[in-house]
């Protein structure tokens, strides 16, 4: 049994340790498409996606080339995912960290980098929902409640070594959130992958598709199953895999 530690929202390493054993099957796929838009940065998207989510917030895993092609250095100062589903429905998802190798389980925070020219920087990167102050809050409030039932049944006798549940009033609450933050719907999706960089000309996107398939939407949603143990709220389940999907260009 994991033990439990401070909020998954306020610990990167959450979700990408959740993920850390499909990072090589990530990094040692071949990129789809090279996209050329007249700037210095060239944008190389690898065959893969893995997408999961923490109490409905979408996170996403891609392996991505950047390219400096160009004779001047270019700062990369943000990366972004804008999803557009089949019917209207938009979100972005921000790139907090990255993996500097396919193995590592301790991501390395996303800031401000500069490719030099002729260079390149590849990695897989974690695409990771933001909570606002208001929700952030919300959460501590309610997860703490729930933190402290699971430690008290924990240190029972009878429960060492068992996977322990709690009553519905410790996990009802996150039902609600879940159903308002989880966008993960079946259907296909335009993906634009946005680089924000510096000069401002040297910005780049790459646009391509992925398809989410009922069975892989209703595997998202049935980790909700386990909030009565805690698992994807105060601890990480290995049974919580999330889902890959397939990078086409278009």
């Amino acid at each position: 049994m994991e033990e439990i530690t401070k909020s998954v929202y306020t610990d990167w390493t959450f979700w990408s340790f959740a993920v850390a054993g499909l990072a090589l099957l990530l990094s040692q796929l071949p990129p789809i498409k090279s996209w050329f838009r007249g700037g210095r940065l060239r944008i190389d998207i690898f065959a893969k996606m893995h997408i999961t989510h923490r109490i409905g917030n979408p996170n996403a895993q891609v392996h991505i080339l950047l390219t400096n092609a160009g004779n001047r250095a270019v700062q990369v100062k943000a990366i972004s995912l804008e999803f557009v589903r089949d019917g209207g429905m938009r979100f972005e998802i921000p790139a907090i960290n990255y993996l500097t190798t396919p193995s590592d389980n301790s991501p390395t925070l996303l800031t401000a980098f500069t490719i030099q020219p002729q260079s390149d920087w590849g990695h897989l990167v974690n695409f990771i929902g933001a909570l606002t102050r208001e929700q952030e809050r919300e959460y501590k409030q309610l997860e703490g409640p729930l933190r402290a039932e699971l430690i008290r049944l924990r240190a029972l006798p009878e429960n060492t070594d068992r996977l322990v549940t709690v009553d519905p009033q410790f996990y009802q609450q996150f039902l609600p959130i879940f159903n308002a933050r989880f966008v993960w719907l079946p259907g296909e999706y335009q993906v634009r992958l946005k680089v924000n960089a510096y000069p401002e000309s040297a910005s780049k996107e790459a646009t391509f598709r992925v398809t989410i398939f009922e069975s892989d939407s209703a595997e998202l949603r049935g980790y909700t199953n386990d909030y009565n143990s805690g698992a994807g709220i105060s601890w990480h389940s290995k049974t919580h895999v999330g889902v890959l999907l397939n990078v086409n260009a278009t």
